[in-house]
């Protein structure tokens, strides 16, 4: 069932709406901006040593159903 919308009975003029939103000169994007090219990062290789360790012993969990 379709809900219909009260009728306007205000002499109002409803607000009308733009297809596409006003800007400000600020907010336009540049097409023509340059954008500096990032000075090259440091590179280089880290060297690290991985130390293995035996697995510890489960430690023992008390069941709390259990009684």
């Amino acid at each position: 069932m379709k809900k219909t919308q009260p009728a306007n009975t205000s002499k109002e003029k409803p607000k009308q709406r733009l297809a596409f939103p006003s800007y400000e000169e600020d907010d336009i994007l540049n097409l023509d901006a340059i954008i500096p090219i990032p000075e090259p990062q440091q590179s280089g290789t880290i060297r690290v040593k991985l130390i293995y360790e035996e697995p510890s012993e489960p430690m023992p969990v008390e069941d709390p159903w259990e009684e």
